[in-house]
């Protein structure tokens, strides 16, 4: 059974319910490292497919959207998990907001964090590896991405302080 966190049930209420989703959507997705997408913000393999299933067509999320009802009856959505599946026709029927813009600036805040750190140590473990390896231009060139990274991480912060 999928277990999510406080962070990701976050998002995926934003993600469904939240008009202004789009715009602080627009702004994660400039915000992400190279090679990483918007479903990398969740660490469940089953949410993080069911939001690119749900990005492949750009009508997808307008349509659940708009339903705002069940969770449309769709070969997709018959083969999630019975607990996801349980947890977005919940977040579905729900007539209230249940969450506010403020909550779902901090989540993708939070989640954008993780996914920079993870990138970091990525690149740290590839410095060292250059280092044993003895290879000083890569080493060098994995440095200046690292402090590339390191002020990348530092101007994520005012877009999200704003509120």
């Amino acid at each position: 059974l999928v277990k999510l966190s406080k962070r990701e049930k976050i998002l995926l209420i934003g993600l469904l319910k939240n008009e202004k989703f789009a715009e602080f959507f627009s702004h994660a997705l400039s915000k992400l490292p190279p090679n990483v997408s918007f479903s990398d913000l969740f660490q469940s393999p089953d949410v993080q497919n069911f939001v690119k299933n749900l990005f492949s067509d750009p009508l997808k999320l307008q349509t659940l959207r708009k339903t705002s009802d069940l969770l449309p009856q769709t070969s997709e959505n018959e083969a999630l998990d019975p607990s996801l599946r349980a947890l977005l026709t919940e977040i579905m029927v729900s007539e209230s907001a249940l969450v506010t813009e403020s909550e779902i600036k901090l989540a993708l805040d939070r989640s954008l964090t993780l996914i920079w750190a993870r990138f970091s140590h990525e690149i740290k473990r590839s410095i060292a590896t250059a280092e044993a390896n003895k290879d000083a231009e890569l080493q060098s060139n994995l440095m200046k991405d690292y402090l590339d990274l390191q002020r990348k991480m530092k101007e994520l912060r005012p877009f999200y302080d704003e509120t």
